[in-house]
């Protein structure tokens, strides 16, 4: 009669009789199984590929147009002399000043609508008040290097739509220069020595993304920065608050 094994793989059984049916099924279910693990791997496999295959980088000149409010809590500036009769300056309570911001970005897209950027701008701003003895103005004009880290979102797929930025922006002053006009008298123009480190901001924006074609894009967005301070330099923090409108011409590749 031989084993039950060795009657069915020799056809004197068939598949239904005895003990047999539950090989029989296992072997209907093998497929299944097979194909499920296939499709698993196949998918695992290429997810990774079409994340890539979405990633783009892209690259644009930035210019912004930007106005500061600046707090100043009983500030005096020590202006360098060079061989000058020089006086200090004292700033106290709020001011605005103006300037502009420009530079390049960089931006990398690894899903659709969302991305990362940075870059570096160069910023220059002027504050101009009155000096105290009514005799003329006292203008300081300020620079730094800024470099964002920012997160963006574009919101929809359709050729104008919303972007959306959030992120931090370290801003690292460049010496500064003091211009004195008084009545009657010559101008003075005077280096200001600046604090060593960086100073550290939020930054936030929303505005608008129209794609100009496949590889060309315009931004432009309204932002607020908010000036942190430095580190360990809490007693000669200045809080201040930049407004400006940044635009962005991007090229894809």
């Amino acid at each position: 009669m031989g084993t039950p094994a060795k009657r069915y793989f020799s056809g004197e059984v068939t598949p239904t009789d005895g003990c047999t049916c539950i090989f029989n099924g296992s072997t209907r279910k093998m497929p299944f199984v097979m194909n499920r693990f296939l499709y698993a791997s196949v998918l695992a496999f290429l997810l990774p590929l079409i994340a890539v295959a979405q990633a783009s980088w892209s690259v644009s000149p930035t210019v912004a147009p930007v106005f500061t409010r600046t707090q100043f809590v009983q500030r005096v500036l020590y202006p360098n002399s060079d061989g000058q009769l020089v006086e200090p300056v004292y700033l106290n309570g709020g001011f605005w000043s103006s300037g502009v911001m420009v530079g390049a970005s960089i931006q990398y897209s690894w899903a659709p609508g969302w991305s990362v950027s940075t870059g570096g701008w160069f910023r220059s701003s002027t504050l101009r008040q009155s000096r105290l003895a009514n005799d003329g103005t006292t203008t300081v004009r300020q620079r730094s290097l800024r470099l964002p880290l920012l997160l963006n979102a574009r919101t929809s797929t359709r050729r104008l739509s919303p972007y959306l930025s959030i992120g931090t922006l370290i801003d690292v002053p460049m010496q500064a220069r003091i211009i004195v006009n008084r009545t009657d008298e010559p101008i003075q123009r005077l280096r200001l020595d600046t604090e060593p480190g960086p100073y550290f901001h939020l930054l936030a924006g929303a505005g608008g993304h129209y794609q100009l074609n496949r590889q060309y894009a315009l931004i432009v967005q309204p932002l607020i920065t908010y000036n942190l301070g430095r580190f360990g330099g809490i007693r000669t923090h200045n809080p201040s608050t930049d407004l400006g409108l940044l635009t962005q011409l991007t090229y894809s590749f």
